[in-house]
């Protein structure tokens, strides 16, 4: 569709830098692709950061130019544009972290597969059938009927997935008795995201037309709750998840 307006796709690939569609990297299947370096993500820094990539040389210069303020040479400015330079520090810290990305994404995905196997095994808890993802009203009555309390997170075989969050999907209303457990325990965990875009009060002046069709969102952002999944998490701390979890139910 971009294509045929003229348009140029801009990718926000904010924390899967390594994560693959079909075989193509996340970030690669836009004319940019951008990646987030902020701290929570999967690789972060020290604070504010990120990365523009594109194949299109020249995209790339006029993102050079747009960076230092739409000037080339110094002084002369063709463009508007802005101070976009990530700061040396920020620099310094990820060329270090980059070199060790792909343990932090197999810790991460080590992490993953240990919650699916024991998870799957609790009473109630279950991933949801590929078959049925597509079809709300079909995933429904399927969960229904095996009484399913929590819904886990699937992993398609074409895909890689990198794990940026571990998000449950708890039915029946009971996602935040869950999150008050879990804390209580001391066991992080958070919400993301309890208010969909629609909900915003920024948007509170568009068209009610244009912020239709949202009830799938409206449900899941009161269903949602992400446990532990950082690199680090050693096997004793996810037992302890799984544990709780287990408990709780």
């Amino acid at each position: 569709m971009a294509k045929e307006h003229g348009l140029k796709v801009v990718e926000d690939a904010a924390q899967s830098i390594g994560a693959k569609y079909k075989g193509r990297d996340s970030g690669t299947m836009g004319d940019f692709g951008i990646y987030s370096f902020f701290p929570s993500k999967n690789l972060g820094g020290f604070g504010d950061g990120g990365m523009l990539v594109t194949n299109d040389d020249a995209l790339a210069e006029y993102a050079r130019v747009l960076r230092v303020h739409g000037g080339k040479p110094k002084y002369y400015h063709h463009h508007v544009g802005a101070n976009f330079r990530m700061d040396t520090l920020q620099c310094a810290l990820l060329s270090v972290k980059v070199k060790r990305y792909a343990q932090y994404t197999a810790d991460r995905q080590r992490n993953a597969a240990h919650y699916i196997a024991e998870l799957s095994k609790l009473p109630g808890v279950m991933q949801a059938d590929p078959a049925h993802c597509k079809c709300v009203s079909t995933q429904d009555t399927w969960l229904a009927a095996q009484n399913a309390k929590i819904v886990l997170p699937v992993g398609y075989a074409h895909n890689d997935h990198i794990w940026n969050q571990f998000t449950l999907r708890v039915l029946d209303g009971k996602r935040d008795a869950l999150r008050d457990h879990l804390v209580a325990k001391k066991i992080g965990c958070d919400i993301y995201y309890p208010v969909t875009l629609d909900q915003q009060q920024c948007f509170a002046n568009l068209p009610a037309s244009s912020l239709s069709g949202c009830d799938v969102s409206h449900r899941v952002a009161g269903e949602v709750l992400s446990i532990p999944i950082y690199g680090e998490l050693n096997e004793a701390q996810r037992q302890e998840v799984i544990a709780a979890i287990a408990e709780w139910l």
